[in-house]
């Protein structure tokens, strides 16, 4: 899979397969594995029934993304900190990109457009803008670009 971006409006991209390695410069990247908790948003979205309680009690719904006017604010935050000291963005290394997983809870309010999408790639490395390539619902695929 290839990404390529639009370097002109700085919005989106597209993608690309083939079966051969590209003939163009570029750097060879390899996966890892690694396991990372979901994000918050994606716990009060997709949460067992427990976690429907626990929202309900808060007076909080599950397609509300969390922010600090959530009662239970202690728990919150201690899970938050485990999923910051986990996500890739905010370790010191050498990652340049996340391959699948939940998609990341940025400023834009489209977190619950995407989350029946399935997010192929999230670019880390050097930060702005990231590049994200999504496999859409239908079949097709979407590049975002995103500068914060």
């Amino acid at each position: 899979m290839s990404l390529f971006t639009d370097e002109v409006k700085c919005e989106g991209g597209w993608v690309e397969f083939s079966r051969a390695w590209p003939e163009r410069p570029g750097v060879q990247l390899y996966a890892q594995p690694a396991s990372v908790l979901p994000p918050l948003d994606a716990v009060f979205f997709r949460g067992s029934e427990l976690v429907g309680d626990w929202l309900q009690a808060n007076d909080w719904e599950r397609d509300r993304r969390y922010n600090h006017n959530f009662k239970d604010e202690q728990v919150a935050n201690q899970y938050e900190q485990v999923w910051f000291s986990e996500y890739p963005l905010y370790l010191q290394s050498d990652i340049y990109a996340v391959l699948g997983g939940w998609h990341f809870p940025g400023p834009d309010d489209d977190w619950h457009d995407l989350v029946e999408n399935q997010l192929l790639v999230l670019t880390i490395r050097d930060a702005e803008p990231w590049v994200e390539a999504w496999r859409t619902r239908d079949g097709g695929f979407r590049v975002l670009q995103r500068v914060t």
